[in-house]
């Protein structure tokens, strides 16, 4: 027998196909898929209509409306009930609102609303920024009532060796000496078991010449300008101990701008002052 599926042979008769499987007497068949037929219409010629004769027919008036009455009741002797027509009073014309006035009263409230969410909101912007402004500064002055300390270091003057720079009893305001100290500077320094406040003239490394006889001072071969000292620059005046030529490294070299009455560097009690002596450089004057 043959297997019509696989197209094999075999010798016994059995109702399946021992290669394939299948019932071998059944034939392979090949679907068909159905197709659907539209029945086409077919297409007719317009009807024509008969010419009519002229005056055939005579065209009817359109009926006029009938106007509108209201049935008012009254009742007569007899107590019968009489309905009289009155005519009815035209309504005025209502305003209806057609889909444009309604598209326009819609963009119209959209664009209301835009306008108010936009001035609040520029509000709210101005309102945080005075608020964040308001809050910075309220800490900053809390930083500096309470935290910030003072950058001044201040001293009374006692005595006129610094006439007309700094008078008896002026407050000068001081602040910490960064670096060296420089010529024309005015500074503070350890006098004893208190202070003093002098003028730097000389720095270590510096030259200088103290020359009475011309009544001038003299600092790396230049004359100084002094305009700030009170009478002539020694008055009458001379050291009690020999001056170096050349200051020393570390040393400072200070005069009074009052110098007929100002203890100095010329004198031994005070002689050249060590920089770590030094305390602090003055900034201002407060004048009484």
């Amino acid at each position: 027998m043959r297997c019509y599926h696989c197209m094999k042979e075999y010798k016994t008769e059995t109702k399946f196909c021992p290669f394939c499987g299948r019932p071998p007497s059944a034939p392979k068949t090949i679907p068909v898929h159905k197709t659907r037929i539209y029945n086409k219409q077919k297409k007719t010629k317009p009807e024509i209509p008969e010419p009519k004769a002229e005056n055939s027919q005579v065209r009817p008036e359109p009926l006029q409306p009938r106007e509108q009455t209201n049935i008012v009741s009254f009742q007569d002797n007899k107590g019968h009930d009489t309905g009289t027509e009155i005519p009815a009073q035209p309504r005025e014309q209502q305003y209806k609102v057609s889909w444009h006035d309604e598209g326009a009263e819609e963009l119209i409230d959209e664009v209301e609303e835009y306008r108010i969410k936009k001035e609040n909101k520029r509000f709210f912007i101005i309102e945080g920024i005075l608020g964040a402004l308001a809050v910075v500064l309220a800490a900053a002055i809390i930083y500096i009532a309470f935290f910030q300390k003072d950058p001044y270091t201040y001293y009374t003057m006692e005595g006129n060796s610094m006439l007309d720079t700094i008078a008896d009893g002026d407050k000068v305001a001081s602040v910490k000496l960064e670096g060296t100290p420089k010529t024309g500077d005015i500074v503070v320094f350890s006098f004893g078991k208190g202070v003093s406040i002098k003028r730097v003239i000389a720095t270590g490394g510096q030259t200088l010449w103290l020359d009475y006889e011309n009544d001038r001072i003299v600092v790396d071969d230049n004359e100084l300008k002094e305009d700030y000292i009170k009478g002539s620059t020694f008055s009458e005046v001379r050291e009690n101990y020999l001056v170096p030529y050349n200051i020393p490294d570390g040393k400072v070299f200070v005069l009074g701008d009052n110098r007929k009455n100002s203890v100095d560097s010329r004198y031994k009690e005070v002689g050249l002052l060590d920089e770590k002596d030094i305390i602090a450089k003055v900034d201002h004057i407060d004048k009484q």
